[in-house]
Formats: C-alpha cells, structure tokens, sequence
C-alpha cells in the first residue's frame, strides 16, 4: 500500500492499526539522501498510530488525481532508530530512520524534524519507538556444549521463503494479519499477499513480490 490516504486526505489503515492522536498544520523538515520528497513537503497533518507515524500533505490543491494532490510520509517504528525531542524547549521532534519512498526502492537513512508539534504526541511518538527497539532486543538463552552426535538423516530441503521487508513482516507478525495488501510489480494490481504467494491472483504470472 504505497498510497495511505484517502481522497479526503485522511490516513489509510492497516487492518488492527489503530490511531492513537494527531496533531494538524504540522511543519516538517529533513534530509533523506537521493530524495527530494521531504523537501518539497509543506505544513500538513500528523497521525500517530500503534504501528507507526503518518505525515499527510496537500502539495496540490488544483490537482484532480489523489495521488498528485496530497503527499506524505509512512514511517514504521520498526524502522526508526532515534527518537528524540530538540530545539527550544524540546518543541520539535527529531526522527533519525530507514526511509523509502516506494516498497520497491532501497531504504536509506533519513533525519526527519517534526516542528512545533504538542509536546503529548512527541512524547507517544517517543514511547512508541522505545517500545518497538526493546522488543528487537532478543535474549539468547545459554546453551550446554554438548559432543556432536553422528545421526544419518535424510531430508527434503525446505523451500527458502522470500526476502520479506520489515514492515510487511510487521503487519504479519505482530498484528498477526494472515494477508497484507501489496502490489504486483508485473501487472500493477492490487493482490492480498500470505507468505509462500509465489503466483500472482490477477495476471498468474510468478512474481517475487519483494524484489528490488
């Protein structure tokens, strides 16, 4: 789901996101290399939801497409590596990140400033993303070094699944959704993807859904 906006301008969620709060004439800043996206952004509406942080604005009122009227930014705690509020009197909020533009573009790091906005949803954007970076941390419990034991066994190989982005594999995991809407990189369509989909519903080509 590239675009996460309605014609109303108002977010597109995913199935089991939830909005929490929002704030709006919100101005953004940033840097982001090889993209220009964030600085063409102007004030617009900012939406924190328990999965990630959504900055919607209108970049062309005369415009009839919804796509070239509003613009905006989707970005997942699972891909935010700082959170911190700066400036005077801690008003702006500073978002340092994996960012893209498209889910078939290469992510790169990204330095995005959120000015101005009240101080309760800097401080819910920041607990989200402490939440989110300790759940990354996985404790590998000890194990005992055991002699290696000679066993002949015979197998099938299992089938490699395919490389799936972190924020897909989010909406599978932890929002434990059996399908997310992707897609198709052959025929354009919009398909419900499950892991394993290998063949694409629309065209019945083979597609891999995640490559670059």
């Amino acid at each position: 789901m590239d675009r996460f906006w309605g014609q109303d301008g108002q977010p597109l969620l995913y199935e089991g996101e939830r909005l929490t709060i929002s704030a709006e004439k919100v101005k953004i800043g940033g840097t982001s290399k090889g993209d220009s996206k964030l600085k063409s952004l102007k004030k617009g509406s900012l939406y924190v939801t328990n999965v990630r942080v959504i900055f919607i604005s209108m970049v062309n009122k005369k415009a009839n497409l919804i796509g070239e009227k509003f613009d905006g930014l989707s970005i997942f705690y699972s891909d935010v590596t700082n959170a911190e509020r700066v400036g005077p009197g801690g008003r702006s909020l500073k978002i340092e990140c994996q960012y893209k533009k498209h889910k078939f573009i290469k992510k790169t790091a990204a330095r995005i400033y959120f000015k101005n906005i009240p101080s309760d949803i800097a401080d819910e954007i920041i607990k989200k993303v402490n939440e989110s970076m300790k759940d990354k941390i996985v404790e590998k419990p000890k194990k005992k070094k055991e002699k290696p034991k000679k066993v002949k066994e015979t197998y099938e190989p299992e089938e490699e699944e395919p490389d799936i982005p972190p924020d897909i594999r989010y909406m599978i995991n932890e929002l434990d959704q059996d399908e997310v809407e992707l897609q198709c990189p052959k025929c354009g369509c919009l398909i419900k993807y499950k892991p394993g989909l290998k063949i694409c519903p629309a065209c019945k080509k083979e597609v891999n859904f995640f490559s670059e």
